[in-house]
């Protein structure tokens, strides 16, 4: 099964090819410009994933808010990918959010994507170590 990433980004044309590049990867995305878009957009019978938020969303909030919204919606332990050309105190902003991972931007899609599984297979594990229990 695939995994489904939520791609969070209020530049649908800039966001059509990293979509593409998560697609060629093996993963299924559902592109929208904030959570409640996601959130209309999910079908449900696939959980989704992960949360990729571009930084500087056009809308009234952050990306990272976004990405937090829709985390809160789905499941508290979702991985957030925040990608940013900069990113004031992203250390300590880490540190406070679990799972949240800043990708500094311009980079390449291939990176993007490395940075994609490394956190799917961190839920992987997880959820394995987990079930040993």
């Amino acid at each position: 099964m695939k995994n489904l990433i939520a791609l969070i980004d209020s530049n649908a044309v800039a966001a059509r090819g990293l979509q593409l590049s998560l697609e060629d990867g093996g993963h299924q995305v559902v592109l929208g410009s904030d959570a409640d878009e996601i959130m209309g957009r999910l079908n449900h019978a696939t959980p989704l994933a992960l949360a990729l938020a571009e930084q500087w969303n056009s809308g009234p909030r952050s990306g990272l808010a976004e990405a937090l919204d829709l985390r809160s919606r789905i499941r508290p332990d979702m991985p957030i990918i925040v990608l940013a050309s900069r990113f004031d105190n992203h250390d300590s902003l880490k540190a406070t959010v679990p799972g949240l991972t800043i990708v500094l931007t311009p980079t390449e899609p291939s990176e993007i994507l490395a940075t994609v599984d490394k956190a799917l297979a961190e839920i992987d594990r997880t959820r394995a170590f987990n079930a040993a229990d």
